[in-house]
């Protein structure tokens, strides 16, 4: 069933896409840096599942840059860096520009639902503001 959400979604992970996601929700409220939790900080976190809670929240936000702070949380700039696509082998470029640029659309599109959606609650609110 993933794998072909997977493929339905340009072959970007439910993770990443996620991400992309977020990067928009950010950008939508201005937000310049996002900081994560630690794997053995996370509410759910069993120390008999502690190697996949950690592939799962620390390798996976070191690979994607994250500088990791003294107390374990991670955090980035927003937008996220990217691996310059020069850095990717030749015959995968191609699937690495169209899965940014869907990434990319994904994050304009949460960026823009949620520049609207604040617009619309604040236009709201000075309407009922102004009737009282």
């Amino acid at each position: 069933q993933i794998g072909i959400a997977i493929r339905a979604l340009h072959g970007v992970s439910p993770d990443r896409l996620l991400l992309a996601a977020l990067q928009g929700i950010a950008q939508a409220f201005g937000v310049r840096t996002i900081a994560t939790v630690p794997a053995h900080r996370q509410t759910s976190f069993a120390s008999a599942a502690a190697p996949a809670f950690k592939n799962a929240y620390d390798n996976f936000f070191s690979e994607l840059g994250f500088s990791k702070s003294a107390t374990g949380f991670f955090s980035s700039a927003v937008p996220f860096d990217q691996k310059p696509l020069t850095t990717i082998k030749r015959g995968h470029r191609l699937r690495a520009k169209k899965k940014r640029a869907f990434k990319h659309q994904i994050q304009l599109t949460c960026a823009r639902f949620f520049e609207n959606s604040a617009k619309e609650i604040v236009h709201q609110s000075s309407r009922e503001h102004s009737r009282k």
